[in-house]
């Protein structure tokens, strides 16, 4: 009989998924709620540029070299994505270092810097993103075939949004989009791997409930 997943509810509105597996990993996946869908024509593309900000210098790692070591430096790996109703960020390690990979999520979340001239060099890697797409005739049709069943709708905008967008997008933006979307009971924290009973115990007990409280401002 296999292992079957729990559920929880945290005070703070976070609610919380545990898949127990037999494995010797183990994986933590936060989902917001919150995508292109959401977004005035204006800042269309807002949301996947966040994605990438919030790797580029924490509170506890300023630098987007000191974010990207700490996973590597246990063997782990991490990455993020950015879809019309969601953004994910995820991160996989051994299980026995869990308790860093939520303290990861909690740093790129909730304790993101946004270093000026760090925005400023991701407009350049976005808009070249953009221009790839383009050249990519398959992503270029299912891109087009996404805003022909939408049309003007929100739901017809591209998930990068336009270049235009991307050169103008102010730094408040990028604030109040944290500010409003990224909220504990916006979310929801998957962990998923080697995960006995008491541990899920001590993660709602001490670990999720430190990680995603509220933001600071």
């Amino acid at each position: 009989m296999g292992l079957q997943p729990k559920q929880a509810g945290l005070k703070n509105g976070l609610r919380v998924l545990s898949v127990p597996m037999e494995t010797e990993s183990v994986t933590a996946l936060l989902l917001v709620r919150v995508g292109s869908r959401d977004e005035s024509k204006k800042i269309n593309g807002l949301s996947h540029f966040v994605e990438h900000m919030v790797f580029k210098g924490t509170q506890k790692w300023p630098t987007t070299q000191m974010v990207n070591r700490i996973i590597d430096s246990v063997g782990g790996v991490f990455n993020a994505f950015t879809g019309q109703e969601y953004t994910g960020f995820w991160v996989k390690t051994a299980k026995k270092h869990l308790p860093l990979g939520l303290e990861f999520l909690n740093q790129i979340i909730f304790k993101c810097q946004l270093p000026k001239e760090e925005l400023e060099r991701e407009r350049g890697v976005i808009l070249e993103e953009i221009k790839l797409r383009h050249d990519e005739p398959m992503t270029l049709v299912a891109d087009r075939f996404v805003s022909q069943i939408y049309g003007l709708t929100q739901l017809g905008q591209e998930i990068i949004g336009p270049g235009e967008n991307i050169k103008k997008i102010k730094r408040e933006e990028f604030l109040k989009h944290l500010k409003y979307w990224y909220q504990p009971s916006n979310m929801v924290l998957a962990v998923v791997g080697s995960l006995p009973a008491a541990a899920w115990k001590k993660l709602l007990k001490k670990k999720a409930t430190v990680l995603l409280i509220s933001r600071e401002n």
